[in-house]
């Protein structure tokens, strides 16, 4: 059987008399796709966190290639190796790209600090762009020339830079606009299937869940209710909390109540 590329044993956070997350376990298979789905204070972006040590677990363990995470990574190789095997897009691309940088620049700059000469860098920035389905006019751009999904595609692009084994999507898609969401949704697919990058979706959003990946958690108060494949649990949802998660997205023909619109 394939190793595991991620790990994640027992996590829990604590802030204070706060428990965010409580004994939280799963796996991410090399090349597979999980979400991780729930409610605003479930829990599900506090675990992204602490996969890509941006918070540490109160106690648990993370391994991500058969290295132990769950410490502070000492020095910079190894902070670049971790890098290496796992990054992040956030929701709010904007907010993520400096906006006195062109693209060309965002995406040279991580590729220096990987190590990459001058002219591999200047294709691999090239083939970036590419790669999420921009021209190559876009290097000399800065993101306020740009759409929101353009702005999430360098993104995506910056994150695929340093060709991670794993990429975290955090609400990735949630303040574009529905035909965006789709174009997105559609360029991961495309991606993992070129590059065998594997992907951990956070979302609250069942339909983009389904979209992206195999295997599902839901979680609820920190904890995990519900796990399983993707289809499979959002078919047949066997916990009251999943099963509510599934009634509250919005059918064809639905109007809200009376009491809802006062």
């Amino acid at each position: 059987m394939t190793e595991p590329l991620i790990v994640a044993r027992n996590l829990r956070k604590e802030y204070d008399d706060l428990v965010a997350v409580d004994d939280v376990s799963f796996e991410v298979a090399p090349g597979g796709s999980l979400g991780i789905v729930g409610e605003s204070g479930s829990g599900k972006t506090t675990v992204a966190k602490m996969l890509v040590g941006l918070e540490r677990p109160t106690a648990g363990r993370i391994e991500i290639a058969g290295t132990d995470c769950s410490v502070p990574a000492r020095g910079w190789r190894e902070r670049s190796r971790r890098a290496r095997s796992l990054q992040i897009v956030f929701q709010d691309p904007y907010s993520s790209l400096d906006p006195r940088q062109s693209v060309g620049d965002a995406l040279r700059e991580v590729l220096v600090v990987a190590g990459l000469g001058r002219d591999r860098t200047e294709a691999r920035a090239r083939e970036l762009v590419d790669l999420v389905g921009m021209p190559e006019r876009v290097l000399g751009s800065r993101p306020s020339a740009l759409s929101g999904g353009q702005r999430q595609r360098v993104a995506i692009a910056r994150a695929l830079a340093t060709e991670p084994r794993c990429v975290i999507l955090d609400e990735s898609v949630a303040a574009l606009d529905v035909s965006i969401q789709a174009q997105i949704l559609n360029l991961l697919a495309d991606i993992r299937e070129r590059t065998g990058v594997a992907y951990i979706l956070v979302s609250h959003d069942l339909a983009v869940v389904r979209h992206v990946t195999d295997d599902v958690i839901v979680m609820r108060n920190g904890a995990i209710v519900e796990r399983g494949e993707t289809g499979t649990v959002l078919d047949d949802p066997q916990h009251p909390y999943t099963q509510l998660l599934r009634e509250s997205v919005p059918r064809p023909g639905w109007v809200p109540s009376a009491g809802a619109t006062r």
